[in-house]
């Protein structure tokens, strides 16, 4: 809604009109003026975007070309991939290798012992009688509950006659049974030595297995006491009851010293410590040199701790040796993880293969010194089977990659500075940057770029002409492709170093001049910069007209507002005169 303004009142000229118009006829001119200015000036900032962006692209594109390793790509192949794969880079040679993969690389694997096949807290032991007028020799005598000594004698004269004999050598082992019992309250005995039937039965106070060790040495004659004297059928097996119940079972205290090859760590192992927080404190540990424990849970009562190498490699071994561990009975200390005590999964392997028949082993199975430059990963050995062919090739396609991709980003470049100085002589109109001395200095130097030859490349190939390069006659660049696979035929190394030679070649003398133009400091910056100062000032000058519009603004106001002023008193003095000199009208 307009608001309601009393001018004009007195006059009845539309003085609001009148001001707007003489106003906007006052700035009109150099309004315009500054506008077409103005346009001119983007048109130019526009201009030398596109151009700054043409030249950043192919300068992009250049880079790309200064690393004389992205012409001389390989190709690499293996006739058997079920056997072997393998890669090359840029240094490897071309040839072929007879290649056969006798043995893969292994990593060490061992785990804690499965659980005891024979149940022995459950066996009887039975002590033979001899027969009568029988005499014993002296003895060594030995027998061990899980690694503890329970007895041990050197000497065991028996009597002559019935079973006296027997009878004291059972009393013996019954004394020393009772000590045993006595001083670790954690077993416990049904029967004894000395019992009807000699069944004797030792368990533990947590239901897990008993190991038994017996032996007896020395004695001559036929009433020397034997092993097989003290055989029981419960009491078989020296690695019975070294297993883990579970991943909660606790392991022990103590410390571990793991090792794997050369390199080791510690873990400490307290009284708390499970199966399962064992195998948390190995994997967490900051020191360990890469070694990782699982659980297997063979079974509700059976639970085995695996340790794996993560590197492969014979010299990879996995030890672990046991300190400071309580005096439990074996079968319920760290002692269970001492390497003794641990079964081997998987040896360590160095991966053995044959090249040309010569036998080349290695820690692992990615090979990447064996063949300079190029990198085999095995994948299956056979030591049976007939050798596999390698072969390394140049890779022809690569460099003429890069070549189609310079002159792609050459001629892309080329069409824009074309556009932007062009000159259309029937309309008669010019590009912005027509003429322009920093536009044509560009082209002048990138020109003479294309036809200078190179210095340190080979002999032969030192223009891109002698690749098959040349410049049609729109300017841009096109490629004898038939020429230019001779010249890579001949020698592979012609194009990476007409491009890439430092300093002097195509991509590195390119780059400098790109380089100079586009810099912070150069001249097109300096372009740009003027005109954004030129824009600003116009910004100025629009500034400075609209006070100067606002005051003409005004002082006219105040002028038509005067002039209605006046106009209205006139007005009003010529109403009432004419009211006074009108003579009054008569009735009838």
């Amino acid at each position: 809604m307009s608001a309601i303004t009393s001018t004009g009142l007195g006059s009845g000229l539309d003085i609001e009109s009148l001001v707007k118009g003489l106003v906007a006829a006052e700035g009109s001119a150099t309004s315009q003026r500054l506008q077409v200015k103005e346009a001119k000036l983007q048109a130019d900032l526009s201009a030398l975007g596109t151009l700054k962006g043409a030249l950043s692209g192919f300068q992009s594109s250049i880079l790309a070309l200064k690393d004389i390793t992205a012409f001389k790509a390989r190709t690499a192949t293996s006739s058997s991939t079920t056997s072997f794969t393998v890669g090359a880079n840029s240094t490897a040679s071309a040839g072929s290798f007879a290649i056969r993969v006798d043995r893969l690389a292994a990593a060490t694997k061992v785990r804690t012992l499965a659980a005891p096949t024979t149940t022995v807290a459950s066996g009887a032991y039975t002590v033979a009688t001899q027969a009568a007028g029988t005499t014993t020799t002296d003895t060594v005598w030995n027998l061990k509950v899980d690694g503890l000594v329970l007895s041990t004698k050197t000497t065991l004269a028996g009597t002559t006659g019935g079973s006296t004999d027997v009878s004291k050598i059972a009393a013996d082992l019954d004394a020393d049974l009772a000590t045993f019992l006595g001083t670790h309250p954690g077993y416990s005995a049904t029967g004894t030595f000395a019992a009807p039937g000699n069944n004797l039965q030792i368990t533990k106070a947590d239901g897990s297995a008993v190991l038994i060790e017996q032996a007896v040495t020395g004695g001559a004659g036929g009433g020397a006491i034997t092993q097989a004297t003290f055989a029981g059928a419960g009491f078989v097996g020296t690695t019975a009851g070294f297993a883990f119940a579970s991943d909660t079972a606790l392991v022990g205290e103590g410390t571990l010293a793991i090792s794997l090859g050369a390199a080791n760590f510690n873990i400490t192992a307290s009284a708390a410590t499970t199966l399962a927080g064992l195998r948390d404190l190995i994997n967490q540990s900051t020191t360990n040199p890469g070694i990782s424990a699982s659980i297997v849970k063979v079974s509700a009562t059976n639970s085995q701790l695996v340790l794996t190498s993560n590197v492969t490699g014979a010299a990879n071994t996995i030890g672990v040796a046991v300190t400071g561990a309580t005096a439990l009975p074996a079968t319920s200390s760290l002692n269970r993880l001492a390497t003794a005590n641990l079964t081997t999964v998987q040896a360590g392997a160095d991966s053995l293969i044959q090249v040309d028949n010569v036998a080349v082993t290695r820690t692992t199975n990615n090979l990447t010194d064996v063949i300079s430059g190029v990198t085999i990963a095995l994948v299956k050995a056979d030591a049976l089977a007939a050798p596999a062919t390698l072969t390394i090739a140049v890779d022809t396609n690569a460099a003429t990659s890069k070549v189609n991709d310079f002159i792609k980003a050459y001629n892309t470049l080329a069409g824009t500075l074309s556009s932007l100085s062009q000159y259309d002589a029937k309309t008669k109109k010019a590009s912005r940057l027509f003429g322009d001395a920093t536009l044509r200095g560009i082209q002048s130097q990138l020109r003479q770029v294309l036809s200078s030859s190179v210095v340190g490349g080979v002999a032969g190939v030192t223009t891109l002409a002698d690749i098959g390069i040349k410049t049609d006659k729109t300017g841009s660049l096109t490629l004898d492709s038939v020429k230019l696979n001779a010249v890579i035929a001949a020698n592979s190394d012609a194009v990476p170093q007409l491009f890439a030679t430092t300093t002097t070649g195509l991509s590195p003398v390119f780059d400098k001049i790109l380089t100079n133009y586009l810099a912070t400091d150069g001249p097109l910056t300096a372009r740009v910069d003027g005109v954004n100062k030129n824009i600003g000032g116009i910004t100025v000058q629009r500034t400075k007209l609209n006070i100067r519009l606002n005051e003409v603004e005004a002082r006219y106001r105040k002028q038509f507002t005067a002039m209605d002023n006046l106009l209205g008193k006139l007005k009003s003095t010529g109403n009432y005169l004419t009211q006074q000199l009108t003579p009054p009208q008569k009735t009838a």
